[in-house]
Order: C-alpha cells, then sequence, then structure tokens
C-alpha cells in the first residue's frame, strides 16, 4: 500500500506462477487485497477505482538479485 497520484495503491502481492500472456487482474485477487488492507489499517474500500494486473519475475529463493554492473563503473543495481 502506497500512495500514488493523490490516490492509494495497493497490492495483494501475490506471486502466482503463470507463463507470460496479456494477464488481467483475478475478481478474487482484487477482492483479496482490499480484504488484507482493511484488516491492516482503518481504511475501508468501496471499490477500486481502477484494476491492473502484471508479469514479475522471481529468482528460486525469492531474495533480490543485486550487483554492480560490469559495463558501468559505480553503478549498483536491484532486482526483485
Amino acid at each position: 500500500l502506497k500512495p500514488d497520484a493523490g490516490m492509494l495503491l495497493g497490492s495483494p502481492a501475490n506471486a502466482d506462477p503463470v507463463e507470460a500472456h496479456d494477464v488481467q487482474p483475478e475478481q478474487l485477487d482484487i477482492a483479496t487485497g482490499m480484504y488484507l488492507i482493511e484488516e491492516a489499517t482503518t481504511l475501508t474500500i468501496r471499490r477500486p477505482e481502477h484494476t491492473w494486473a502484471g508479469l514479475r519475475s522471481f529468482v528460486a529463493d525469492g531474495d533480490l538479485v543485486a550487483g554492480y554492473a560490469a559495463d558501468a563503473e559505480g553503478f549498483f543495481w536491484v532486482a526483485a
């Protein structure tokens, strides 16, 4: 949950394995995210203004991948 353009951006932060495709938000994931936000805060969510889904990549252990770039001196990158 974080502020975004005068509103709040929330996510159930699920990590369901799927093949790459034109992913769309699942109604159950939207409801779960709303429920979890309401349980963790004093907010009441009537309905989301917008919904979105995206694909993310994960490494096997779920940790961050980080290191200095070999081709850019002093540049340190982090990927989740």
